[in-house]
């Protein structure tokens, strides 16, 4: 499975970049409508990576996902559980103020029922849920800390 999408947020480069990199128990908060707070789990970090456990709200599964921000500006991840896969966040600003996200997802490869379960539902809801859930989450954002 594969699809992009380009948003645009109210949110500055620094806030996207950050919301999306910030492994503390603030993650819960800032994507309360996509992050399953009973399954999220910091397992490892490092100065530009990190090591979730991560699932999505009123599901019991997770999968295990590697993060990447040591180019500037790119966010990868690559996932560890479920199925195989990955993607990638570029951010960049806008000339008006907020920022704009090309976002690429490339997952395939289902481990076992609960994989296939998983990516079967992301092929069916994510490319129309996800856009609408992370704009809403940066736009929050960008509202509370201006």
């Amino acid at each position: 499975m594969r699809f992009q999408f380009h948003l645009q947020t109210k949110a500055t480069p620094e806030q996207t970049f950050h919301a999306f990199t910030d492994f503390s128990r603030r993650r819960v908060d800032v994507w309360s409508k996509s992050l399953n707070p009973d399954t999220y789990e910091l397992l490892e970090q490092g100065g530009t990576w990190a090591i979730a456990k991560e699932g999505s709200p009123g599901m019991r599964i997770y999968t295990i996902w590697h993060y990447d921000w040591s180019e500037p500006g790119v966010i990868r991840w690559t996932a560890k559980r479920l199925y195989r896969g990955g993607g990638q966040i570029m951010i960049a600003p806008v000339p008006e103020g907020g920022s704009a996200l090309d976002v690429v997802f490339a997952h395939h490869h289902p481990e076992g029922v609960k994989g296939t379960f998983a990516l079967s539902a992301q092929r069916m809801i994510g490319p129309r849920i996800i856009p609408r859930l992370w704009q809403q989450a940066l736009d929050r954002l960008a509202e509370t800390r201006q």
